[in-house]
């Protein structure tokens, strides 16, 4: 009995632990979704008022290309929420102007619109995982992995 106990209790100790380490898939917007798993379109907005504002360090309305490399550089080490290891930091860009509030919610709010696929001003989980596996896609040369608009053709 006792040996039948101690096994169970690891079965379920071994099937919680498998359950803890499946994650949902990263939120690409960082908003937290309702209840149905949607996000809004508001709450997006929202979110990026709140990246723009912790951008801004020196509060002037506007995020620099210094102010967007140490942003990078303090995130550069921090660990990633789905367990990845952190990325490399990327190269500032000093010819880029600074960037406005407005500018900075649009970007987020244009990449929100084209995956909206219903225009129903939330994103659902079919449209979520179309977003994702389109950003896969793109950082993999193209669907499938090969180039860009496609496989290669075929010679005869």
């Amino acid at each position: 009995m006792r040996a039948t106990l101690t096994a169970l209790t690891l079965a379920a100790t071994l099937l919680a632990g498998a359950a803890s380490a499946q994650t949902a898939p990263r939120n690409p917007f960082g908003v937290t979704p309702s209840a149905d798993g949607s996000i809004a379109r508001t709450a997006v907005a929202a979110e990026a008022d709140r990246r723009f504002t912790a951008l801004d360090t020196n509060r002037d309305g506007s995020v620099t290309p210094d102010e967007m490399r140490a942003a990078r550089e303090r995130m550069r080490g921090a660990p990633r929420p789905d367990g990845a290891p952190p990325r490399a930091n990327a190269a500032a860009r000093p010819d880029r102007p600074p960037l406005t509030a407005q500018a900075f919610r649009d970007r987020m709010l244009q990449r929100f619109d084209r995956a909206d696929a219903n225009h129903d001003g939330r994103l659902d989980a079919t449209e979520l995982q179309a977003m994702r596996d389109h950003r896969h896609d793109h950082r993999r040369g193209g669907p499938g992995g090969g180039p860009a608009g496609g496989p290669p053709a075929q010679e005869d």
